[in-house]
């Protein structure tokens, strides 16, 4: 049986290097069934030295809708699956 959740949001806050963006977006995104939205934070934050949930969003091309929230912060980054 397939035990993903459907409907779920899942927010993911973590570690904001490159690498670690990349393998928890990977981690979570396994985990949900659609539809589902995946949010990541500091998403609009640009050319920070310890933040690269930006230059994560601009280089990974994916199938599904996705935008940033942006109200003078950091931002969150929504994937609608």
């Amino acid at each position: 049986s397939d035990a993903r959740a459907a409907g779920a949001v899942v927010f993911i806050d973590g570690d904001h290097r490159l690498p670690a963006v990349a393998s928890d977006y990977a981690n979570f995104q396994r985990l949900v069934n659609t539809p589902a939205v995946i949010a990541l934070h500091d998403a609009a934050l640009q050319d920070h030295p310890l933040v690269h949930v930006n230059k994560w969003w601009n280089m990974t091309d994916m199938p599904y809708d996705r935008e940033i929230i942006h109200r003078g912060g950091t931002g969150v980054g929504l994937v609608y699956r």
